[in-house]
């Protein structure tokens, strides 16, 4: 178990909860942190915690919700793109503002580094970390000798079954009626992503396959330029793809998502590798609902899933 001693009472910081959903709505918002924390607080709440989140990044207010109740633990899903304004200096006076009422401070990090700096902040800081991949506990322990981390892994979800005639409906939405193979990806149009190469590889592909398609569920994001998002749409374009590529940029519930997901013969993530960023990708979590097979890059982001999760190649080949 997680917890041992006193009743745990979680205050869990995720700004992007409830993004564009509403907090009425899709909780999780189509964010992939969001989805991780999702899967998490039912595990957390089945070892006995009280669980309130707080969706924002404001640590004025984060302050303000901490005096209000009285929580024990703190708990901080973390990602640049989360915290776009922060000042360490800031993390650190609040780090001390909970020692000072006695409150366990735990961070996940959903971010890597190249700066053993950036591991110390938080494990000299914080009462815990953890990250989501045992690659990258190994890699920040390598780092900074002697700091303790946890590993909570993202994992792959189960299939879940879609009734064909929904399926069917959905596919006449999207205009992908007739088309097939669907090679689908999943995740904010970014450069990271590699997306121009999965483009260049359907086309390949229709030479001997003209019903071919590639879809891509990328809902908009608030975070970052949106200037890949236009060159892109333009790439597709010059390629002479602009009648095989399918965008859809809704954020939809999880019913919704998964008919969409289904949608697709097969999934291809030909993620870049990075020297920073995002530790692990949750959009293979929530791909795999479908139950579709899935290709991707072999880098470190994948590392812990295995072979039966997902088939792995060189990114070059992607």
């Amino acid at each position: 178990m997680l917890f041992r001693s006193e009743k745990p009472k979680v205050l869990m910081v995720i700004p992007s909860w409830g993004k564009q959903q509403g907090l009425e709505g899709d909780k999780s918002g189509n964010c992939g942190i969001a989805e991780y924390t999702a899967s998490l607080i039912p595990e957390l709440e089945g070892q006995g915690a009280e669980l309130t989140v707080f969706p924002s990044n404001n640590f004025a207010r984060l302050k303000e919700a901490v005096l209000e109740k009285d929580y024990n633990i703190v708990h901080i899903q973390f990602e640049y793109a989360l915290f776009p304004q922060l000042q360490f200096s800031q993390f650190i006076e609040f780090s001390k503002f909970l020692k000072s009422k006695n409150i366990k401070n735990i961070v996940t990090l959903h971010f890597v580094s190249e700066d053993p700096s950036f591991y110390q902040l938080f494990t000299e800081h914080c009462d815990e970390v953890i990250v989501t991949a045992e690659a990258f506990r190994r890699g920040m322990t390598e780092k900074v000798r002697g700091c303790g981390v946890n590993t909570i892994v993202t994992g792959c979800d189960k299939r879940a079954e879609v009734a064909p005639e929904l399926i069917a409906q959905r596919k006449k939405e999207l205009r992908l009626e007739g088309k097939s193979p669907v090679i689908a990806s999943l995740g904010f149009l970014r450069d990271q992503k590699n997306y121009q190469q999965l483009v260049k590889g359907v086309k390949l592909l229709k030479e001997t396959m003209p019903e071919a398609c590639l879809f891509i569920h990328a809902p908009t994001h608030d975070f970052g330029s949106s200037a890949y998002d236009e060159q892109f749409y333009k790439f597709i374009e010059a390629q002479g793809m602009k009648g095989s590529v399918v965008i859809s940029r809704e954020f939809l519930d999880k019913d919704k998502l998964l008919t969409t997901l289904s949608c697709a013969d097969m999934f291809v993530f030909p993620y870049l590798p990075m020297g920073e960023g995002a530790s692990t990708s949750a959009a293979i979590k929530t791909a795999a609902l479908a139950g579709r097979p899935m290709i991707v890059s072999d880098i470190n982001m994948f590392a812990d899933h295995s072979s039966k999760e997902l088939y792995k190649i060189d990114r070059k080949s992607v």
